[in-house]
């Protein structure tokens, strides 16, 4: 994988940047730190991506735009959880009207 190089980057940011990089783009790493920005938008009352899913994104945005669409959300919400260790909602998806985020329990 090509690491990241700037001139205006530091070497240190560029080499915690790069082991992030490393780490959200190997389903293996077990060190998936999450960032801190992460913690606030958690919602704790849901077991599953399919429970998070339904309770808090938009039905119109979400299982009104028919089967097809909600397995593909799914899939997303599934694919950051292998890359990232969390996934989330924007606030224009969410029925809260605010970005919030979920980490499965098992993780």
């Amino acid at each position: 994988m090509a690491k990241l190089t700037s001139d205006l980057l530091t070497p240190e940011f560029q080499d915690y940047l790069n082991t992030q990089i490393e780490i959200a783009f190997d389903p293996f790493a077990e060190n998936k730190t999450i960032p801190e920005w992460i913690e606030p938008l958690l919602v704790t009352d849901c077991n599953t991506v399919e429970e998070f899913a339904h309770k808090y994104r938009k039905a119109e945005r979400f299982t009104l735009q028919g089967d097809e669409y909600v397995e593909c959300i799914l899939k997303h919400h599934y694919e950051d959880i292998q890359l990232f260790g969390y996934t989330t909602i924007s606030h224009h998806d969410c029925n809260t009207g605010k970005h919030i985020a979920f980490i499965p329990k098992n993780s």
